[in-house]
Formats: C-alpha cells, sequence, structure tokens
C-alpha cells in the first residue's frame, strides 16, 4: 500500500493533482447547483402557494354568497307577507329540504324567533354574534362564518348536536396546554336576509348552513386543484379531504403550533412547511372570520411534500438532488479516466529518459527515446537523442583512436623485430 500512495512518485503526485483539480471545482459546482435548484423550487412552491391561497379565497367566499342568493331567494315568496305562521313554516321546512341549508328561521323586526324549521316554535331572542340586529339596521342582506353555541344549535335542530360533536385527536407538534376533550359548537355559514314590507324592515330570514361534517367546500378545492384542503374549527379540523385506507375522513385532527401562533393568534396567512397527520408537507392556511373580525379558524390547502413537488416539477426535490448527485458521479468517474490518461501520458516519456538515461549510464550509447507525445516532451526528446547522438560519435572516436593507437604499436614492434 506504501508503495501505491507514494506522494514522492511523481506519477502519484501528478495523478492526484490533476484529479483534485478537476474533482473539487466539480463538487463546489454541485454543491451549489443543488442549493440553487432547491432554491429555484422554494420560490415557485411559495408562488403556486400563494395562488391556490387566492383561489381558496374565492371558493370559500363564493359559498357565503351562494348562501345569500339562496336566502334572497327562499325570502321573496309572498307567505312572508301573510300572517300564516304555518304557511310561514312549511317555507323553510322547504328551505332545509334540499340540504342547501342545515336551519332556517324567521325572526320579527326585533330579532325574535316567530318561526323555526326543524324544532318547536320557542320565541326566544335571535343574535348570531350581532349579524341579525345589523341586516336589519341596516335593512341589507348579510351573510359570514360564525361560531354558534351548542345550546342554540339545540334550539333549531337537535340532530345537529351529533352532528358537530367532533372528539379532538392529539397530533405531533399541536398547541401545549389545551386540554379540550371534544368540540361541541358548530362553525357555519350563516346569511340574513330583511323581510320587507312598503319599504319598512318587518323580520329578517335566517339560513344557516354548518361547515362540521360537511365536505362539500374541501371537495371541491380538491377535485379544483387536486390538492388536499382542510376547514378548521378554532384548531381542530371539521371537515377535510384526508382520509384513512378506509375513506373514513380525519375530522378532529389539531392545529400545528406554528399555524395556531401565526393564522389564529395574529389573524395572518401561514406559508410553508407543515407537519399534518403523517407527513411533512407544503401547505397554506386563510383565516376565517366572522362579522366582527375576530379569527374562529382556518382554511387550509396543500398536499404531502414529496407529492406537491412531483405533481408541480415531475420531479421531487430528492430525485432531482439524487440527478445531480448521479451526474456528479459520472463526472468524477469520468475525471479520473481523464486524469490517469493526461498522467500518463505526462509520466510516460519521463519512464522513457529514466530508462535510457540508466542503460546510457551503464555505456550502452545504441538507446534512444520514441515519443509521440506534448511538444515540449518531444523537443525534450529530440534534446535527449541528439545528446545520446553525440556521446556515440564521442565513444566510436575514442574507440578509433584505441584502434589506431593499438595498429601503431603493433607496427612498433614488426618493425623492431625485423631490424
Amino acid at each position: 500500500m506504501k508503495n501505491i500512495i507514494n506522494l514522492k512518485s511523481l506519477k502519484v503526485y501528478a495523478f492526484l493533482i490533476i484529479f483534485l483539480t478537476i474533482l473539487i471545482p466539480t463538487m463546489l459546482l454541485s454543491y451549489f447547483v443543488i442549493n440553487a435548484v432547491d432554491n429555484h423550487l422554494e420560490n415557485i412552491l411559495e408562488q403556486n402557494l400563494v395562488s391556490y391561497a387566492k383561489i381558496s379565497e374565492f371558493t370559500y367566499n363564493s359559498h357565503l354568497n351562494n348562501a345569500l342568493q339562496y336566502g334572497i331567494k327562499i325570502s321573496e315568496s309572498p307567505v312572508f307577507d301573510s300572517n300564516d305562521t304555518e304557511a310561514k313554516k312549511n317555507i323553510l321546512k322547504q328551505a332545509t329540504f334540499n340540504r342547501q341549508a342545515d336551519t332556517a328561521t324567521l325572526v320579527d323586526e326585533n330579532g325574535d324567533v316567530i318561526a323555526r324549521a326543524n324544532s318547536e316554535f320557542k320565541k326566544d331572542h335571535l343574535s348570531v354574534n350581532g349579524l341579525v340586529e345589523q341586516a336589519i339596521k341596516t335593512g341589507l342582506p348579510l351573510a359570514s362564518t360564525e361560531l354558534i353555541s351548542n345550546e342554540n344549535l339545540l334550539l333549531e335542530d337537535k340532530e345537529l348536536q351529533t352532528v358537530v360533536k367532533i372528539r379532538r385527536i392529539p397530533t405531533l407538534y399541536q398547541m401545549p396546554g389545551i386540554t379540550k376533550e371534544y368540540e361541541t359548537d358548530a362553525m357555519a355559514i350563516v346569511a340574513v336576509i330583511p323581510i320587507k314590507k312598503n319599504n319598512s324592515v318587518t323580520g329578517a330570514l335566517v339560513i344557516t348552513d354548518v361547515i362540521n361534517r360537511d365536505f362539500k367546500i374541501v371537495d371541491e378545492l380538491k377535485n379544483m386543484l387536486d390538492l388536499d384542503a382542510t376547514i378548521f374549527q378554532r384548531d381542530v379540523s371539521i371537515s377535510t379531504t384526508y382520509a384513512t385506507d378506509k375513506g373514513n375522513r380525519f375530522v378532529g385532527i389539531l392545529l400545528s403550533e406554528p399555524v395556531y401562533n401565526k393564522t389564529l393568534k395574529r389573524g395572518e396567512t401561514f406559508f410553508g412547511r407543515i407537519w399534518i397527520i403523517k407527513d411533512w408537507a407544503r401547505a397554506v392556511y386563510l383565516p376565517i372570520k366572522n362579522s366582527r373580525g375576530s379569527v374562529i379558524g382556518s382554511l387550509s390547502i396543500g398536499d404531502n411534500e414529496e407529492k406537491f413537488r412531483k405533481y408541480k416539477f415531475l420531479f421531487a426535490e430528492r430525485d432531482i438532488s439524487q440527478i445531480i448527485i448521479i451526474m456528479t458521479l459520472i463526472t468524477i468517474l469520468f475525471s479520473f479516466c481523464l486524469t490517469f490518461f493526461v498522467s500518463r501520458e505526462l509520466i510516460s516519456p519521463i519512464e522513457q529518459f529514466t530508462e535510457a538515461s540508466i542503460k546510457v549510464s551503464q555505456g550502452d550509447f545504441e538507446q534512444g527515446v520514441k515519443i509521440d507525445s506534448f511538444e515540449e516532451i518531444n523537443k525534450l526528446a529530440g534534446t535527449f537523442n541528439f545528446m545520446i547522438r553525440s556521446l556515440r560519435k564521442q565513444q566510436i572516436k575514442k574507440e578509433r583512436e584505441v584502434i589506431e593507437e593499438y595498429r601503431n604499436m603493433e607496427n612498433d614492434k614488426k618493425d623492431k623485430k625485423q631490424s
């Protein structure tokens, strides 16, 4: 091993220098390319989340508008101009029959209940966070998302109590310190339409569409964007497209702490990477506010991180990194082969010089080097061969001188013998 990796060997030294000269820039380039690609994808992902947020907000507001338009259509019935309470109740029942609304209630100009669609008449006051009073006062139809207490919900429809009751399911990264076991209130789209007679407001029609375990909004977003959607009432999911393998929806999942702090507490839109159920996801969370501007929940749109990236870019981030790494390895392999070839071209002539020099030092002047390499090495080879030829000529000259001297000595001996 010591002989193989010998840094004093010109062959090893030249190989390492050339190889590292190619390897280090290649690895640095790969590192910066991976980071540049990742940052670029992050920017695109955030831009897409912004566009999804706008689409989601528009879709949700369209449901508010639909509830308002539906209520206006119902309020145009001539029955509301009569004193027939039973006929008014039948109209209210028809309003909830096709499930476009869960409750329908008629109140007088003071907000006191006149009739309900799905329960016995009780002359209580209906406010819905002041929305009823505001609509009656202004004479304008209003719609918003409101929280309805369990007590008020029981007055409207006892069957809704089981629908809205949701067990809170603890999750990773949830907001700590909240020990409440069940969510019993309801989140609903509420539309209030003033009833007018001779341009005077005589009452109002109140339509509510409960969102708890109603999946039409989230399913619409899923079909539109091919991404998962969830509606949260405060910090608990009440409607979602996330489902188990058996098709059961993940209602009751709690909101992650970063979203809780930014969306519920500060009323700001959250963009980014978040843990959802069992995977990291890319999502946007929009605050849902009531008629008084208080945040009562959120609407999220997003998907599993790898799936989201792959859906948008054909390759997931991990796949892109793997492709770059594979290309880097191929480049390194090519660099190794190129380095081996270049170092051999540099070292091979030197080895020939070394071998020829050893033989010349031993008196063998018949040597020479036959090299077809770089221009400088070819010139060196020419000089080396010229030097050997000169040494050979000098050797031949000396040999001739020795032979001539020997012949003269022999001739001298012959002359002495003859004399």
